[in-house]
């Protein structure tokens, strides 16, 4: 390597196209403000960045579905969600639409949760 160290895991990430951890995480808390004004914004934001939302929905995925911060019911209904806008985008759907489908999913899952666990 030109600058005298070893190629890294997040070098082939980023050469990939993958989304950072810290931009992930950074959705995944926009979707915990419960706010779709604030979900909008990072989503806007993060594909400004130019990462596609095929990449943000693939690495979101496994993050959402091992979350303890949702019941198995709401994980699937996300991961519907998420496989219904990777369908409509092979179909030529717009990414940002669909992004911010599953991100107001996203956002009505975990104000779902949290009100159900203020009930127990």
């Amino acid at each position: 390597h030109a600058l005298g160290h070893g190629v890294q895991t997040k070098d082939i990430s980023e050469i990939a196209g993958l989304p950072p951890p810290e931009i992930l995480q950074s959705l995944l808390e926009s979707y915990q403000q419960t706010s779709f004004d604030t979900m909008k914004n990072t989503t806007d934001h993060v594909l400004a960045e130019g990462y596609s939302a095929t990449s943000l929905l693939l690495a979101l995925l496994p993050l959402i579905t091992q979350s303890d911060q949702f019941t198995d019911l709401y994980k699937a209904d996300l991961a519907m969600k998420m496989a219904q806008a990777e369908h409509a985008m092979s179909q030529g759907a717009d990414e940002s639409l669909q992004l911010l489908t599953v991100g107001s999913t996203a956002v009505q899952c975990f104000a779902k949760s949290k009100n159900a666990m203020k009930q127990h």
